[in-house]
Order: structure tokens, then C-alpha cells, then sequence
């Protein structure tokens, strides 16, 4: 185990300091790839963290460099540069917030690119590169719509300003060339493309002078025929030596069996110790394998620590920004059994109003998809706000699953749909929710089952709306889809997905 540590410390260590060699030479994007692989071997690489939070910083990326200086102070909350770059990114709120603004507005932005409304992200963008002219990602998009467009020499300014802050940056380059190619142009090659052209020159000479040489070591060799006298003497000897060994061989075999008696011996005798070493051998290789194993164990606990750490902080942002959906998304994914002392006390103090306002959000995003007939959508929100509701409160539950179960028997899920109505059945017998939803199933083909009589279908009459036949039974008076559960007039049963309702008689 402590050479499985061991190898991950130094495997750590050592893509540091590539990490480090490519932001030297502003090659920001490897950087971040090899910090990113660094911290997965030890997330505890204090200075691989702090490191990879300036190249984000440089990218103009502050929402990410904050997140891993927060990670960071919170590894080693004493001596640690994280808290210096924090207070000075602190120290100037109002920066901050446009920092921030920007970020929000290239989701924005990226939000209109999906829609089809190219122009109006074009000018978001803009104003975002002018605000935060070291934002990476905004001046690649701006680019890809002036290449859309055509605007060839607008896209290869922007890309360009890409090269000045990471001059390796894989996109920027792949947009260049694609540019190249259809203006029948090329852009202008910086120092480092000429130097490697004149390295490959360079390479190709050492090459020629090789080549010549090794020639020349051909050609003298074939020109030098003692070699060949030579090889003809040592034959003659070895006919000779062979013929010699066929005359007196007779004489020597005897003599020859005794000495590969002795030396057989000595070779079992080898090959057991050979054998024992190897055995030792395999034993250690067996040790390492299971170290390697354990390593590998312990790197998959150091991904999932850093992505709950990643979630957390995800969700403290979203929550502070006001968006609770968005927070109760990134929360839900926390596990905050591995979080530290004062992680957990974060996680602790926004846990009950965090929860509490995604649930308020869900319940309304699934409300509004639900009476729009977008079922889809509306079986997706009230399924969140169901694993938010409390268990106590039944007004609550059995408005979410009353819904959850409509959406679920219009989106075509009807196991679904008599599954959660069961569930309603369950949690409110001998009421006239449990009623309604027995009538439920039974209108979608299915049977329920009670506490006092096991399965069974539905035995209430049926309304004839034609006739004007109705019994004081299940109302929906204020239209919210829920049967209430009073009322003397009424066949309206909101998602039992026919015409007709259950009625019986009132109490």
C-alpha cells in the first residue's frame, strides 16, 4: 500500500512539472490536461492545484480558478498560496462580479447558438470579450459564427488574440487551418512554427550525413578482400577440425559421457535453485500487482472525493446566483461522507433552504410543463420535487404524486402510472384519495391492491355525462388536476384519461 502511495505521489509530481514547463511557454491548454492528470493521482498536490487555478485565471475562466483555490485552502488551510490569490481576487468585488457576469453571459450566449439565433450571440459575445478579454472559450465561439457567416478575417482575428493568451490551443488552430483552406490562404506562421521548420531541416541533414557515412562503411567493407582470404583460412580450419573429431571420436566418447553425467547434474541442480529464485520472484511480482491494484482503488477514491468537492461547489454557486434548480441538480450528485470538517459544515448550513427552494422550483416547472402537455418534462421536474418532499407532510406528497402519476399515464408510462398510484393508495387508505386512485388504475387496465382486501377492480358506478345522470362524488373545483376531497356535484376526475368518472354516492 505505501508503495502504491508512493508511485502516485511521484507520478503526481512528475506531471506537475510538465504542467508547469507548458504554462511557461503559455501553452495553457496542455497544461491544464497534464495538472488535471496530476491531481488525479493526489488530489493533495497542493501546488499542481494552485497552479492549475492560474491557468484557469489566465483563460479567463475565474469561476473554475476560484473552485480550485477553495479546494485547495480547504486541503491546507494554513501556508498556503490559495488563500493569498483568493483575497486578492476577493479584494475587488466589483471585478469579480463582471468576471461573473461574463460567465453568465456566455451561457447565454452558447443558450442562443443551440436556438439558431447566431447574430444576437455574436453581439453578446462581443460585449463579453471586451469585459473579459482573456476568455478563451468566448473568443472560439465568436469565431466559429464569423466562420459560419464567412467572415474569414474577422474569425482569424479573433483566433489569433486565442494564440496570444495559449498559443497551443488546439481549436484555434484546427479553425485556422479549416479558414486556410477555404480562403486558399495562409496565416501568418509564428517564431515556434519556423524554428520546428528549421529543426526538420536541421534533422534532415544530420539524416543525409548518416546515410552518406553508413554508405561509405559499405563500400570500404566490400573493398578489403584479406577479410575474405581470412574467412576461406578459417574454413579449411574448421574441415579440418571436424575431420579430426570423425577419426578419434571412438576413443573419446566414453570420456565425453562421464563429463555430461557430471554437468547434467550440475544443471538440475541449477535449475531447482532457478526455480526456487523464481518462484520468490513471482511472489514479489504478485505483492505489486496487488499494490498496483490498491493504488488504483485509491486514485478512484481521490475522483470521486474531487467530484463531490466539484458538486459542492457547483451548488454553492448556483445557490447564491438563485438558481435552485440547477443547485438541487449539482447537491443531489454531493456525497458528503467524503467531504472534510468544514465541507460538511458548508454542506450542512445551505442543505434544508437549498432543498427546500429546488423543491419549490421543481414542484413549479413541473406544474406549468404539466397543464401545457409537455409530459415529458413534467414527469422529469415532479420526479425531483417527489425525492425532495417530506415524508411528514401528506398534502405535499399527494400533490406531487398525484400529478407525477397524470403525467406518467399521458406520457404512455401506465406501469408507472398505476405504480404511483398504488403508492397513493398506500399512503391514504379509506380515504377518498385512495378511492380516486383505485378508479385510476382500473381505467388504465390494472388492479390495486388494499389493505383490507387485497386486489381487487374498482366497483363504483359510472357517470353518463349524456344523460345528465351525476352523483355527488370526486370534483375538481378549482382546476388544479387533484380530486378534492369534499364536494356534491361533479364527475371531473383529473388524469383518469377517459370521458366518463367514478362517482358515488356522498357522505
Amino acid at each position: 500500500m505505501v508503495f502504491g502511495q508512493d508511485k502516485a505521489e511521484q507520478l503526481s509530481r512528475s506531471y506537475y512539472n510538465q504542467g508547469l514547463d507548458r504554462a511557461q511557454i503559455r501553452d495553457l491548454t496542455g497544461a491544464v490536461d497534464k495538472l488535471r492528470i496530476s491531481l488525479q493521482f493526489n488530489k493533495n498536490n497542493i501546488q499542481a492545484r494552485n497552479l492549475l487555478g492560474l491557468v484557469y485565471y489566465e483563460m479567463g475562466e475565474a469561476v473554475s480558478a476560484l473552485r480550485e483555490w477553495v479546494i485547495s485552502a480547504n486541503l491546507r488551510p494554513a501556508g498556503n498560496d490559495a488563500a493569498y490569490f483568493i483575497q486578492n481576487l476577493r479584494a475587488d468585488p466589483k471585478h469579480l462580479e463582471q468576471l461573473n457576469q461574463t460567465i453568465r453571459q456566455y451561457n447565454e450566449a452558447l443558450r442562443f447558438c443551440r436556438e439558431g439565433n447566431d447574430d444576437i450571440a455574436a453581439v453578446e459575445l462581443r460585449k463579453i470579450v471586451g469585459r473579459n478579454p482573456k476568455l478563451v472559450s468566448a473568443y472560439l465561439l465568436l469565431a466559429l459564427i464569423e466562420i459560419k457567416d464567412g467572415k474569414y478575417s474577422h474569425a482569424r482575428r479573433m483566433l489569433k488574440r486565442v494564440l496570444r493568451i495559449d498559443r497551443s490551443n488546439p481549436c484555434a488552430l484546427r479553425y485556422l487551418k479549416e479558414i486556410d483552406e477555404a480562403t486558399g490562404t495562409t496565416t501568418t506562421v509564428d517564431i515556434r512554427t519556423r524554428d520546428r521548420k528549421r529543426g526538420r531541416k536541421k534533422n534532415d541533414s544530420v539524416d543525409e550525413d548518416l546515410q552518406q557515412n553508413a554508405v561509405q562503411r559499405q563500400t570500404a567493407f566490400r573493398e578489403r578482400p584479406a577479410y575474405l582470404t581470412l574467412v576461406n583460412v578459417l574454413f579449411g580450419v574448421l574441415i579440418g577440425i571436424a575431420g579430426a573429431a570423425f577419426v578419434v571420436g571412438p576413443a573419446m566418447r566414453k570420456s565425453y559421457s562421464e563429463s555430461a553425467n557430471s554437468r547434467i547434474t550440475e544443471y538440475t541442480t541449477t535449475i531447482a535453485t532457478q526455480q526456487s529464485k523464481i518462484k520468490d520472484l513471482q511472489q514479489q511480482v504478485d505483492a505489486s500487482t496487488s499494490s498496483v491494484s490498491t493504488a488504483k482503488g485509491q486514485v478512484a477514491d481521490l475522483q470521486s472525493t474531487e467530484q463531490s468537492y466539484d458538486n459542492l461547489l457547483q451548488a454553492y454557486v448556483n445557490y447564491q446566483n438563485g438558481d435552485y434548480e440547477s443547485a438541487g441538480d449539482a447537491f443531489a450528485k454531493v456525497d458528503n461522507t467524503l467531504l472534510s470538517r468544514d465541507a460538511s459544515e458548508i454542506y450542512d448550513s445551505i442543505k434544508t433552504d437549498l432543498q427546500s427552494q429546488a423543491y419549490n422550483s421543481y414542484l413549479t416547472q413541473g406544474q406549468t410543463a404539466f397543464y401545457q402537455e409537455n409530459w415529458k418534462d413534467a414527469v422529469s421536474y415532479l420526479e425531483k420535487a417527489l425525492a425532495l418532499t417530506d415524508s411528514s407532510s401528506d398534502t405535499d406528497n399527494y400533490e406531487v404524486m398525484n400529478l407525477l402519476a397524470q403525467a406518467y399515464a399521458n406520457n404512455g408510462d401506465k406501469d408507472k402510472a398505476i405504480a404511483e398510484y398504488q403508492a397513493i393508495i398506500d399512503a391514504n387508505p379509506d380515504t377518498r384519495r385512495a378511492e380516486y386512485a383505485e378508479y385510476a388504475i382500473t381505467n388504465l387496465g390494472g388492479t390495486y391492491k388494499t389493505s383490507g382486501s387485497g386486489t381487487g377492480q374498482s366497483t363504483a358506478g359510472t357517470a353518463d355525462t349524456a344523460d345528465g345522470a351525476q352523483n355527488s362524488g370526486y370534483t375538481d373545483a378549482d382546476g388544479d388536476g387533484i380530486p378534492d376531497e369534499t364536494g356534491t356535484a361533479g364527475t371531473d376526475i383529473a388524469g383518469a384519461g377517459t370521458a366518463g368518472g367514478n362517482n358515488e354516492e356522498g357522505g
